[in-house]
């Protein structure tokens, strides 16, 4: 096979470089065959101006705009990820990647607190008598939230790690698509095929997935830099399958069909019989098939009317709350205690519904999500080194 000079491919003031790679019929194994179009124009892409056609729109999702955004936030996962370990005491004082932050943003925070104030400030100065509100109807009220809020958590948790288990699926099913090919096929050329394309499905489905990766920040550098596709099949991708900056999931679901292709024709030219071929297909669609579930778990969330059913009523309990320990204070003529009880139950409930929420996508921009460059990146390397290992045909143990 036969690379020729690298394109430059410029998307959003950032340059990129393709190799764009040309094969003769006479030097490609599966010689005669049609996998996929191809487009040889650069129009599509490259303007004498510098501009491209495909622009991204959604790159503001935590202020993720170049490949250097992601990097920093996966080295920052990473440390969040450990700090799981750490001593009580250090995670005491470990704020990176808590919910504590966000609740003190929260503006249902400082609604309490204002209501807490209004209460008990006039009401201590003025000696009034303020009505309580009975401790029974409380604490059935608190009984009602918890169990709702833990609920919602169990299932935002339990929603993470299926999510979880199926992107690690979906590796292992590409590490043993690479191992059978590298053991099965005996052409480098036709292995190398098979190691791209199953790759670059695994990076464009996570950009398909989740609006936190795209095109510039996520997809082309790391295809570039791994040399997944050439200039002329992300021509016709592009054109075909991004928009506003965001691969679509037609994509990947194109280039399982490309790599299924490539399967066939090998076994069509004799590199492959019938059972390895049905065996590296059947791994094939298993990735599409896990790619796929992890797009029904963000086409089917938690039902709204559950969601805003427990958030209204976390809402009004915790008011209810300020309005009664501020009461409760007033009465008892004490230094407002309550307040103390007050932010630990804001804590508490706001930091459930916010947890939930987060949990609930693992591919977020959040700094719990998964690590997906991590995962792109690792699985990429490692196949890596399976379709470059060298080994003997002849075993050392024959003759002995």
């Amino acid at each position: 096979m036969a690379w020729s000079d690298e394109a430059t491919v410029v998307d959003e003031g950032t340059t990129y470089h393709l190799l764009n790679r040309s094969t003769s019929e006479d030097e490609h194994p599966l010689r005669g065959s049609s996998i996929r179009p191809m487009v040889t124009s650069p129009h599509h892409i490259i303007h004498e101006d510098g501009a491209a056609d495909y622009h991204d729109r959604g790159d503001e999702v935590a202020g993720l705009v170049t490949f250097e955004d992601c990097q920093a936030l996966d080295a920052k996962r990473h440390v969040v990820l450990k700090q799981s370990r750490l001593s009580i005491r250090q995670i005491l004082f470990s704020w990176t990647g808590t919910v504590i932050p966000n609740v003190l943003r929260s503006s249902m925070l400082w609604t309490c607190i204002i209501i807490y104030l209004a209460v008990y400030v006039p009401g201590r100065a003025l000696r009034l008598n303020i009505t309580e509100i009975d401790d029974t109807t409380v604490d059935l009220a608190g009984l009602f939230i918890s169990f709702f809020l833990v609920f919602y958590n169990n299932h935002s948790i339990s929603q993470f790690y299926l999510q979880y288990r199926e992107s690690m699926a979906i590796e292992g099913f590409m590490a043993n698509i690479c191992t059978l090919a590298k053991a099965n096929i005996e052409c480098d050329e036709v292995v190398h095929e098979i190691w791209r394309l199953i790759n670059a499905i695994h990076i464009v489905g996570y950009s398909a997935r989740s609006s936190t990766y795209s095109n510039t920040n996520f997809v082309l550098p790391l295809w570039r830099h791994h040399q997944l596709i050439t200039e002329g099949e992300y021509h016709y991708l592009a054109q075909q399958h991004i928009v506003n900056g965001h691969w679509q999931s037609s994509c990947y679901k194109e280039l399982v069909v490309w790599l299924c292709r490539v399967i066939k024709d090998a076994e069509k030219a004799g590199l492959l019989d019938m059972f390895e071929k049905q065996r590296l297909q059947g791994d094939v669609l298993q990735v599409r098939a896990r790619m796929a579930k992890l797009f029904d778990f963000d086409d089917q969330p938690l039902p709204y009317i559950y969601t805003h059913l427990i958030t209204t009523s976390t809402c009004a309990y915790l008011l209810l709350q300020g309005y009664n320990l501020a009461a409760k204070d007033v009465q008892l003529e004490q230094y407002p205690v309550g307040f103390l009880f007050l932010l630990l139950f804001c804590l508490q409930c706001i930091g459930l519904l916010k947890n939930a929420k987060y949990l609930e996508n693992p591919y977020g921009p959040d700094l719990n999500s998964l690590r997906v460059l991590s995962f792109c990146t690792s699985t990429t390397n490692s196949t890596g080194m399976v379709v470059n290992a060298n080994f003997s045909k002849k075993s050392s143990y024959e003759g002995q």
